[in-house]
C-alpha cells in the first residue's frame, strides 16, 4: 500500500513521523519566542523585568505627582484666611493667632490705662508665643512702661480715667512762677554774694482742677513784698501733657512802699521725659515815678530716674529796653536737682519735693544784685 503513494505524499508523511517521535523523547527545547494565546501581557511584563534587572528601576514619577498634588482652590483659601486686615504681609496664623485677633485686641486696649494695656498685652504674648506681631507688641509695651515711669515721678495719676479730670503734676522752677495750679506749701531761701539773703515762703490752694489762689513773702529785687495773686490753667490736659496758664499777682512792696501788678502768660508742654516751660509779662510799678519791668523765662526739668530730676532755667529781670546807652537788665542761668524723697520701702513720694541748684547772672547792665547764688526749696503737696 505504501508503495502506490506518490512520492510527495510518501516524504511528507515520514516527515511527521519523525517530528512527532522527536517530541515524545523529551528533545524538544522551550523556546522563548513561542507564547500561547492569552499570555502575551504576562509576557511583556516579564521582557520589561528582565531588561531592567531590578524592580527598584520601575518609574514611577506618575505617583509622586499624585502625593504631591495640591488644589489651587485651597492655596486661594489658605490666602484669604491668612490675609493682613492691616495692609501689611500676611502673618502666620499660630494656634488662633492672627491679623484680626491682633486687631481684636488693639480695638479693646484703646480706653485701658498703660499697666491695664501692659498686662493685655503680656497675656498676649503668652498665648502666642510665636506671633509674628512679637515685634510691635514689645515697641507698644516699651512705650507704656515709659508712661508708667512719668507717672511715678510726677506724671498723670488715676490712669484709666478721663484725661481732662487728671493731674499733670507738672515741675515747678525755682526762679519763675507755678504754672500748675495746686495746693500745695513752698518755703525756701536763696544765698547770694557778696550780700544777698532771700527768704520766701508761700501757699497755693487749689479751688479747682484749673484754679487756685495763693500768698506768700519773698525778697525781689526791688525788696521784700507780700505777694496775693491768682493761677488760671485755661489749658489743662493730661492727655496732650499741655498747660496754658494765666498769672495774675500783686505784690506789695515794703521798703519803698508802692504796688505792683505783674500779671504773665506762661505755656508749658511735657515731652517725654522733659517739662518745658516759658512765662514772660509785665511788672508794673504803681508809685512815683511809674515804671515797667518785663520779667519771666524758661525752664526744663529732666527725669533722670525715678525720684530725681534735673533741671536748667533761666530768668529776665529787664526795663527801660528802648533806654539809650542800653537798658537795665538782670538775666541769670539756675541749674539744679529735684529730689522725690522715697517712703515705705521703695515707693517714691508725690507729696514732698526738695530742689536744690545754684544762680549765676549771665547778662547784666547797670544791675548788680549779686555775683552768683545758692538756692534750696521744699514743696509740700497737699
Amino acid at each position: 500500500m505504501i508503495r502506490n503513494l506518490p512520492p510527495t505524499l510518501l516524504l511528507l508523511a515520514l516527515g511527521f513521523a519523525a517530528t512527532s517521535a522527536y517530541a515524545q523523547d523529551g528533545d524538544f527545547e522551550d523556546d522563548d519566542d513561542f507564547t500561547f494565546e492569552g499570555d502575551s501581557e504576562e509576557a511583556d511584563d516579564s521582557s520589561r523585568l528582565e531588561e531592567g534587572d531590578n524592580l527598584d528601576s520601575v518609574d514611577d514619577s506618575g505617583d509622586d505627582d499624585l502625593d504631591n498634588f495640591e488644589d489651587p482652590l485651597d492655596d486661594e483659601e489658605n490666602e484669604e484666611d491668612n490675609g493682613d486686615l492691616l495692609g501689611e504681609e500676611a502673618p502666620t496664623v499660630n494656634s488662633g493667632d492672627s491679623s484680626q485677633v491682633y486687631r481684636d485686641v488693639q480695638d479693646s486696649v484703646k480706653t485701658m490705662g498703660p499697666d491695664e494695656e501692659m498686662e493685655v498685652w503680656e497675656t498676649y504674648l503668652e498665648d502666642y508665643p510665636n506671633t509674628p506681631f512679637r515685634e510691635r507688641i514689645r515697641d507698644r509695651t516699651q512705650t507704656l512702661q515709659e508712661e508708667l515711669y512719668s507717672q511715678r515721678i510726677g506724671s498723670v495719676s488715676g490712669a484709666g480715667g478721663d484725661a481732662q479730670d487728671q493731674e499733670i503734676k507738672f515741675a515747678d522752677a525755682l526762679q519763675l512762677e507755678n504754672i500748675d495750679p495746686r495746693t500745695r506749701f513752698q518755703a525756701g531761701f536763696e544765698w547770694g554774694l557778696p550780700a544777698y539773703i532771700n527768704l520766701f515762703i508761700d501757699y497755693e490752694h487749689a479751688l479747682s482742677r484749673k484754679f487756685s489762689i495763693h500768698a506768700g513773702a519773698r525778697r525781689r529785687y526791688t525788696g521784700y513784698s507780700v505777694e496775693p495773686g491768682v493761677h488760671w490753667a485755661v489749658v489743662k490736659s493730661a492727655r496732650t501733657n499741655t498747660l496754658v496758664t494765666l498769672i495774675g499777682d500783686l505784690h506789695f512792696n515794703a521798703t519803698p512802699s508802692w504796688l505792683g501788678v505783674r500779671p504773665q502768660i506762661a505755656f508749658g508742654k511735657r515731652m517725654g521725659k522733659t517739662d518745658f516751660q516759658m512765662q514772660m509779662g509785665p511788672d508794673l510799678e504803681l508809685r512815683n515815678p511809674a515804671g515797667v519791668r518785663v520779667v519771666g523765662g524758661m525752664a526744663a526739668h529732666y527725669a533722670a530716674s525715678d525720684n530725681v530730676k534735673v533741671f536748667l532755667e533761666t530768668h529776665w529781670s529787664m526795663k527801660d529796653i528802648g533806654r539809650s546807652g542800653g537798658f537795665y537788665r538782670f538775666n541769670t542761668a539756675s541749674f539744679g536737682m529735684k529730689f522725690f524723697p522715697k517712703k515705705n520701702g521703695d515707693d517714691v513720694s508725690e507729696d514732698l519735693e526738695v530742689n536744690m541748684g545754684a544762680t549765676v547772672p549771665y547778662s547784666r547792665n547797670y544791675w548788680s544784685y549779686h555775683q552768683g547764688s545758692v538756692m534750696a526749696s521744699t514743696n509740700f503737696y497737699l
